[in-house]
């Protein structure tokens, strides 16, 4: 016998959807959602996307984001139809300064708005430190000291924010160890609209639950650990 050489497996929106509700009974096996049933599952299962967001930085969502440095320029503005037209970060982990052609980067700090903001306002330089502050649906970057020069490169390691389903044929913007977090934790928004017992919604969070930290456990970022004595007494 033979494997069959798949390992890909990706459901669409709709497939999630009818896999929800068929988890809490509102449709039976081998039928499918209904228009309206369909158009509240999408709703809800969008909400659970984003929702999901807060959960950390997961490693298929970090990016990398090159930003080349204006002179005497501070802040830099990040979101769809902004000044840096790409998805704004949620979360930045890290962030380097190149100038350009050197191929050697240094580490920034990221300080927090009000560390960040005691800094001298006017000083221009070599970046050493940033700030983020995320608002709806965009963001803005600002750096110090104020470039001195444009042959500089700000690069900036953040979270992304995951694609939201806009069509029935859509797929997660997730991994596929994911699939079954979002099927029973959308079973779980909808048991509320479709009034399930609570004994049934009991046990369907329950399996929510333990998915969703399987899917948490498995997008653990591998690395070594190291142990060295103290050498405070």
């Amino acid at each position: 016998m033979a494997t069959s050489g798949v390992t890909v497996l990706e459901m669409s929106r709709d497939s999630i959807i009818n896999a929800a509700l068929r988890k809490i009974g509102v449709i039976g096996e081998g039928t499918t959602a209904n228009p309206e049933q369909t158009s509240t599952g999408a709703e809800a299962l969008n909400t659970l996307v984003q929702l999901f967001a807060t959960l950390g930085m997961p490693l298929w969502k970090r990016t990398e984001l090159a930003i080349p440095m204006v002179v005497g320029q501070r802040d830099y503005t990040i979101g769809v139809g902004r000044t840096i037209d790409v998805p704004f970060p949620m979360k930045i982990s890290e962030a380097t300064f190149e100038y350009t052609g050197s191929g050697s980067q240094q580490d920034v700090e990221i300080k927090a708005s009000y560390d960040f903001n005691l800094l001298p306002s006017n000083s221009q330089g070599t970046v050493v430190s940033i700030k983020y502050q995320p608002f709806i649906n965009y963001g803005v970057v600002s750096v110090w000291p104020k470039p001195s020069t444009a042959t500089g490169t700000l690069t900036i390691t953040y979270q992304a924010p995951y694609d939201v389903f806009t069509a029935s044929g859509d797929t997660p913007d997730f991994p596929q160890e994911w699939q079954n977090a979002l099927i029973y934790n959308l079973a779980l928004l909808l048991a509320d609209e479709y009034a399930l017992p609570l004994p049934d919604k009991q046990w369907i969070e329950k399996q929510a639950t333990k998915h969703l930290s399987q899917a948490l456990d498995f997008g653990t970022e591998e690395g070594s650990l190291f142990f060295s004595p103290s050498t405070n007494g």
